[in-house]
């Protein structure tokens, strides 16, 4: 992928993964997005690694505002859940 976007810079890219923003090293490869005010896709990453999860949602939010990422989940239709109590072991609590 980071060869032909460097062989190809006017092409127009879709980028396309399973698995999203859900890691930040996920994204290295997506340099068109856009570094945000970073040097480059890396330094971007190791930031929204720093930030946790959190940061790395709502960077994902604020590209999907921009249309630049698009995301989809599974349905839920038919899905049941139940809340269960359950007593904790005493050596996993506080």
């Amino acid at each position: 992928v980071d060869a032909l976007q460097s062989r190809l810079p006017r092409a127009r890219v879709l980028y396309s993964s399973a698995t999203g923003a859900s890691e930040p090293q996920n994204m290295l490869y997506m340099r068109r997005v856009g570094s945000y005010g970073f040097r480059d896709m890396t330094e971007m990453v190791g930031a929204l690694t720093k930030s946790g999860l959190g940061g790395v949602e709502m960077f994902a939010m604020g590209l999907k505002a921009t249309g630049a990422y698009l995301s989809r989940t599974l349905s839920y239709r038919d899905a049941e859940f139940r809340l269960e109590q359950v007593a904790l072991d005493p050596a996993f609590g506080l």
